[in-house]
């Protein structure tokens, strides 16, 4: 049996007649029209993303010891280079999915295999 589990996904394009959707997509692009440097933009961004400011960052992530693993489809340049970079910057692990696109979960059981093998190596080092 398969099945999807959305959290908070970013598809606004099945709401954009809503003008709460319209206001929020107006404010990402303000954001990353206005903001002259990626720390800039990086803080409004987490912030019109709701992220709390205890788990902004990577570097929070890296400290606290929570373990990350960064999945993607390899379809996409700019996701992978900013996925590998998140990896390193927070000490995380990374896997690319043969996809071809955005939903490498849904290709394969690899998704499930790697991140059962992530989970198993994080309970022994606990």
């Amino acid at each position: 049996m398969k099945s999807l589990t959305l959290i908070e996904p970013a598809m606004f394009q099945f709401a954009a007649g809503n003008p709460a959707v319209r206001r929020q997509l107006f404010a990402m692009m303000w954001a990353m029209i206005f903001s002259f440097s990626d720390a800039g933009l990086a803080k409004r961004m987490l912030s019109l993303l709701g992220i709390p400011p205890e788990v902004r960052g990577t570097e929070v992530i890296k400290k606290a010891g929570i373990p990350l693993l960064v999945i993607t489809g390899d379809w996409n340049p700019a996701f992978e280079a900013s996925s590998d970079a998140v990896a390193a910057a927070a000490g995380g692990r990374r896997a690319v999915i043969q996809a071809g696109h955005h939903f490498p979960q849904i290709v394969s059981d690899e998704v499930n295999q790697v991140f059962a093998a992530f989970m198993q190596e994080r309970e022994a080092a606990s």
